[in-house]
This record gives structure tokens, C-alpha cells and sequence, in this order.
């Protein structure tokens, strides 16, 4: 996996979840936020059998758009 800790690797592209962040979505414990971005926010979750997953949460505004819909 490389030379670098994990934690290391982590802490160079995620940022620890903030207080308007959840902390949980569909089932899945979000540990870090990956991003930010005119569609939504991407946030760093595990499977059960511990393989890293991102989610990504649309904005209301542009999830409300029948065209994004599509």
C-alpha cells in the first residue's frame, strides 16, 4: 500500500467531519470528509468488512431539479 501510514495518506486529502456534517447515512458511519463541490459533498465511510467507500450527498437544491434527476 505504499510507504506512507495510512493516517498519513487520510489526513492529506480528507478533513475531519464537522458540526454540520452527519455522522451516519444509510447505514454507514462517515469517519472524514473528502470534498466539497457545487453538486454536494463526498464523505469517507467503510463497508462491514472494512473496504473504504465514498458517499457522495447531493444538495437539496440540486437534487430537487428534474433535469439532475433524469
Amino acid at each position: 500500500m505504499g510507504r506512507f501510514p495510512a493516517t498519513a495518506r487520510l489526513s492529506a486529502v480528507a478533513a475531519p467531519l464537522n458540526a454540520e456534517d452527519p455522522t451516519h447515512i444509510a447505514g454507514y458511519r462517515l469517519t472524514h470528509r473528502l470534498g466539497e463541490g457545487g453538486m454536494g459533498k463526498v464523505y469517507l465511510s467503510h463497508t462491514p468488512g472494512g473496504r473504504p467507500i465514498a458517499i457522495k450527498v447531493i444538495r437539496p437544491e440540486v437534487a430537487g431539479d428534474p433535469e439532475f434527476r433524469r
